[in-house]
């Protein structure tokens, strides 16, 4: 990602949290068999956020996917300092899924925003 874009996605973050109070939701794993899940389901008035947050492991791998009852504004993040990095963003969109793998051992975060004019509900879905 260049300077401009990095400016850019800063810019839009601020926007994002000046204009609404984040729910921020700790990504916290239950075992299932071999695996570990963690489902979410909220709902997100206009212009507020939602986040699951949680720390991954460099190298670590999460599978995961979400589905929105209108389309929504979407990203997958980590805080650097006074940075924000993005590794998947997307505007406008209703569902979206794949396969993040932690570049570093960090907290990262899967991010929606309401930009509909009525209460927008989403479910997302972690394995591991």
């Amino acid at each position: 990602m260049n300077y401009f874009s990095r400016v850019l996605c800063v810019a839009v973050l601020a926007a994002w949290v000046a204009g609404a109070h984040a729910a921020v939701v700790e990504l916290a794993w239950k075992k299932v068999g071999a695996r570990e899940v963690f489902s979410y389901e909220s709902r997100l008035a206009e212009k507020k956020v939602g986040e699951v947050c949680g720390a991954l492991k460099k190298g670590e791998s999460v599978k995961w996917r979400f589905s929105a009852s209108a389309p929504v504004d979407f990203n997958i993040h980590m805080h650097a300092g006074k940075e924000v990095e993005y590794f998947n963003a997307a505007k406008a969109i209703r569902s979206d899924e794949g396969m993040f793998v932690a570049p570093v051992d960090q907290d990262f975060c899967w991010m929606w925003l309401n930009r509909e004019k009525q209460e927008v509900s989403f479910s997302v879905d972690f394995s591991r």
